[in-house]
């Protein structure tokens, strides 16, 4: 079966506090946060096309980077929005015009975890043979508890947690009819993939393959201090 990535780049950066959307940063080896995304997931044998989401005001952008990549998997750059929601929603869209006359696979990626291993890529992709949504996660090590205006009201079990990253994977066709729901009820706010499918499909179990802690999402300026010797 085909596996597509989708790699969300559509961010503008606020909270990093740069002239440039974060993934379009120099990290570690000097490339860029999104080109060293792109990079996993090029050099994995398993992925077949990448497609990447940006905002409207930097197409051009990532368009020359592709340019001067030596890339082959690229199928598409498409026009983010507003949220994360809507960025993955229009990837989405894209996919289901193209008329695909079977299902396939879809992974979608943060750019803003550029250090994705190969062996998260290869599960991930692998436990699509049994399952038809795959989440990737780590266990909590922290103490993790809730509040109420700064005053704990609960203690959380760890061994009951999971940290959520990304890639997180499914059947095309499952993860279109999740946020073809989801659409149409947006008061509903979510932060990751898996929690549409939670959310509209609940009978539909989600798989989780392990992360690492490399696997890290650049938020902040000092989130690339950390990764200046990679």
């Amino acid at each position: 079966m085909k596996n597509v990535v989708v790699i969300l780049a559509g961010g503008i950066g606020s909270r990093c506090s740069q002239k440039q959307p974060k993934q379009f940063l120099p990290v570690g080896n000097g490339k860029s946060v999104i080109e060293l995304a792109v990079d996993a997931f090029e050099a994995n044998v398993l992925i077949d096309e990448i497609s990447i989401v940006v905002h409207k005001n930097f197409i051009d952008t990532m368009e020359q980077i592709i340019a001067i990549n030596n890339w082959s998997k690229i199928a598409c750059v498409i026009k983010g929005g507003k949220e994360r929601f809507d960025s993955t929603y229009a990837a989405l869209s894209v996919y289901a015009n193209l008329f695909y006359t079977s299902d396939f696979n879809i992974l979608i990626h943060d750019a803003a975890r550029p250090f994705v291993s190969q062996t998260i890529i290869t599960d991930t992709v692998k436990a699509l043979e049994k399952f038809k949504a795959v989440g990737v996660a780590i266990n909590c090590t922290d103490t993790i508890v809730k509040c109420d205006n700064s005053i704990i009201t609960d203690t959380l079990q760890r061994s009951a947690l999971r940290k959520m990253q990304t890639p997180q994977a499914f059947r095309f066709s499952l993860l279109y009819n999740a946020y073809n729901h989801a659409v149409h009820h947006r008061e509903f706010v979510a932060t990751d993939d898996c929690s549409v499918v939670k959310y509209f499909l609940p009978e539909e179990p989600i798989f989780l393959v392990d992360g690492d802690n490399d696997n890290i999402k650049i938020t902040y300026p000092s989130d690339f201090e950390s990764f200046n010797d990679k």
